[in-house]
């Protein structure tokens, strides 16, 4: 009953639907983000969560401008939890010291790969916009010499 009553909801809102598509990103984006933070507000009571929602959105544009996917952040964010229960377990057993998560050759492995993967497409980066710095500059010098 209820998919079918979503059926007949959604092919009502087809003309609806079809004008939010229409409007321009500069005209819809500040409608999200007012719409994101009226609803966090009204789930908590809080500015808290409105402050989260602002830095990670920060957050969510410097990774746009330095190319990072988004797949891998928002899965860190849903296994966050897992991480904290078993980061408090491990401490526990450990009496509170932080070297066992950095003891083991396979800890530090991760540990390393983790820091490649984070840091790979900044450098990927910077190598490119040497490379075409040098090739512009090579460029250069074989006309003048043509010439």
């Amino acid at each position: 009953m209820a998919n079918f009553m979503l059926l007949v909801a959604n092919t009502l809102l087809i003309p609806f639907f079809v004008r939010i598509i229409e409007i321009r990103q500069k005209h819809l984006k500040p409608i999200v983000c007012s719409t994101v933070m009226i609803g966090i507000f009204g789930i908590t009571y809080g500015t808290t969560s409105m402050f989260y929602c602002i830095i990670f959105g920060i957050l969510g544009y410097v990774f746009k401008k330095l190319k990072y996917p988004p797949g891998p952040f928002l899965l860190s964010l849903v296994l966050f939890e897992k991480l904290e229960v078993n980061c408090r377990q491990a401490l526990t057993i450990s009496g509170g010291d932080f070297s066992i998560f950095i003891r083991g050759p396979l800890s530090i492995t991760f540990i390393v790969l983790s820091i490649l993967a984070f840091g790979y497409p900044v450098v990927k980066d910077k190598i490119a916009s040497k490379r075409n710095a040098l090739a512009n500059t090579m460029g250069r010098r074989f006309s003048r010499k043509d010439s």
